[in-house]
């Protein structure tokens, strides 16, 4: 089931960081996430040497990671269906939204080796605080095959 996000959270979003379990904050690749009112995709790819550590959340593979899909708002969880996921590392995931000033914060728990590890993002708007956007999904059958999102002048799309 899809629900529509509030105006706030629509938008193209740079992450700035992320502080995970007893780790510091830190930002180990270059992460961007488009929100639209009805779909997001979101694309990591690490930064150069970045290494990999599979007891922590960030980076948890040394490769590209791309996912995308619908969504559930029930506020203030946000929570991500990987309807599509580049790697397939990942299940659907969820985080709680507000601001810190101008700063959205998604804080939530991950699994990761089987350990529960809390964490908090940090995420800067790249785009307008209105953006214009854009959504467009190809389906083949009842199966998704892509999904291609504009946000103002950020556009991304992410296909099995």
């Amino acid at each position: 089931m899809f629900t529509r996000i509030p105006l706030q959270f629509v938008g193209a979003w740079r992450r700035l960081g992320i502080e995970a379990g007893d780790s510091p904050l830190t930002e180990d690749s270059h992460v961007i996430w488009l929100q639209s009112g009805s779909r997001y995709t979101d694309i990591r790819v690490p930064a150069p040497n970045a290494r990999a550590d599979s007891d922590k959340l960030v980076t948890t593979n040394a490769g590209v990671e791309a996912f995308a899909g619908g969504f559930h708002w029930q506020a203030p969880t946000l929570t991500f269906e990987h309807e599509l996921d580049f790697t397939a590392n990942y299940p659907d995931d969820q985080g709680d939204l507000s601001w810190e000033a101008d700063t959205l914060v998604e804080t939530g728990r991950a699994e990761v080796n089987g350990k529960t590890i809390a964490y908090r993002e940090y995420w800067q708007r790249l785009s307008r605080k209105s953006p214009v956007s854009e959504t467009w999904e190809i389906r083949g059958s009842s199966k998704l095959i892509a999904i291609a999102l504009r946000i103002d002048d950020h556009a991304c799309v992410i296909s099995n």
